[in-house]
């Protein structure tokens, strides 16, 4: 019988993990075998708490609570800090019993050291972290270059405005009320004559209608100007917010009506479509309110339409361009197609590679950032096009959430 007991003591205290007994007060009964600094004999008789911290005496007294309530073992992972200094880490299972007459017993807990698995999970965490922050910085750069091609397409609107409001002022009708001011002071002495006698002063008031109303047209053209300005101003400051967010892995999603994305975005272009004699075509369904992120869209949508513009510069007859929305299901499909240049079939495979661009000064930031735009809103960006000269089609999918 001694013998026996020897054998089971000796083969608890190489079991492989550690074996705890308490009674029902948490007060250590039995232990296997210590490690790590720890004295058995002071171990046993001690409080099981005092080893743990608050946070980790919590987990334990809400894990035995639930073994006594359910009757079944319970797992969980655990740390102690022992006196060797270095944390270790256990896989913990407790077992409520019962003592004597029904009542309420302590607990057996079997501690399997997990510490190595720890550190190596904890190592790799660490290394992800760096990735993640080095694919950060990546993203940076790669953001910083999407928002200098974005604002490039916006600016490029904005210059051909202000040309637009500079070919206007140098054509003003102001120096011909200028000229009616100056003969009215010239004759403030004998109006009423210079008007009824004078040939000059006869026509006077027929010039004053027509300066009107050259002024009257001249003033709501520059208006249309300025209106336009300031809106790709805004644009191009929502761009900067809408990167910056981005940086910060924000995403700016909103309820929108996306026909009203579209109108915003060809409106950039007017100017442009206007110069180049190009005929717009729009097929676009009012599909009412969708969440979407709205700079992000028209980034991408301005993007598509700039390079479908500059498509058509090589085409000498009739220049289309056409913008379609439409829906199916779950999916909102914007398309950009153009009669213009045409893409390479053995370019289309790469189209979206970064640093890949079939413009002579192209620097192939353009339609990499728009693709991985389309990828951050969940949706996709695909390119068709015949081969050389023969157009492109591009299409933008995203995902129709209704607010």
């Amino acid at each position: 019988m001694a013998t026996d007991a020897r054998i089971l003591e000796a083969a608890l205290e190489q079991a492989p993990g550690h074996i705890i007994v308490t009674d029902d007060d948490m007060t250590i009964l039995y232990v296997n075998r210590v490690d790590h600094g720890y004295d058995r004999n002071k171990v046993i008789g001690s409080d099981y708490r005092h080893v743990l911290s608050p946070e980790q005496d919590r987990k334990v007294q809400a894990v035995l609570a639930r073994a006594r309530a359910t009757g079944q073992p319970q797992q969980y992972e655990t740390f102690v800090d022992p006196p060797s200094g270095e944390r270790q880490w256990y896989l913990t299972q407790i077992t409520a019993f019962q003592g004597q007459e029904g009542q309420s017993g302590g607990m057996i807990a079997i501690l399997t050291e997990i510490t190595r698995q720890r550190t190596a999970e904890q190592r790799v965490e660490t290394l992800r972290k760096e990735l993640l922050e080095a694919s950060h910085r990546a993203g940076m750069a790669e953001i910083a270059t999407g928002v200098l091609h974005n604002v490039g397409n916006v600016l490029n609107s904005v210059n051909v405005s202000s040309e637009a409001l500079e070919h206007e002022l140098e054509g003003s009708r102001l120096n011909l009320l200028e000229r009616a001011v100056g003969l009215l002071d010239e004759h403030a002495d004998d109006l009423p004559a210079f008007l009824s006698r004078d040939p000059r002063g006869s026509k006077l008031p027929t010039l004053l209608r027509k300066v009107s109303d050259e002024l009257g047209a001249e003033r709501d053209r520059l208006q249309n100007e300025l209106t336009r300005l300031r809106r790709n101003l805004g644009l191009m400051r929502s761009i900067v917010e809408a990167q910056q967010n981005l940086a910060k892995l924000g995403v700016m999603v909103e309820p929108v009506r996306p026909i009203e994305l579209i109108e915003q975005t060809l409106s950039m272009f007017q100017l442009d479509l206007e110069n180049r004699v190009i005929e717009l075509d729009t097929e676009i369904a009012d599909l009412g309110l969708v969440v979407l992120d709205k700079q992000s869209v028209i980034q991408v949508l301005a993007n598509l339409v700039r390079n479908s513009i500059e498509a058509l510069e090589v085409v000498e007859g009739r220049r289309s361009l056409s913008v379609r929305l439409s829906a199916s299901d779950d999916k909102l499909h914007f398309e950009v197609e153009d009669n213009g240049s045409g893409i390479d079939p053995e370019h289309l495979g790469k189209l979206f590679d970064h640093g890949f661009s079939t413009k002579p000064n192209g620097h192939g930031f353009g339609l990499h950032a728009s693709l991985i735009a389309a990828r951050t809103m969940n949706g996709s960006l695909d390119a068709h096009s015949e081969g050389s000269g023969k157009g492109a089609r591009m299409c933008l999918t995203l995902p129709r959430i209704m607010p």
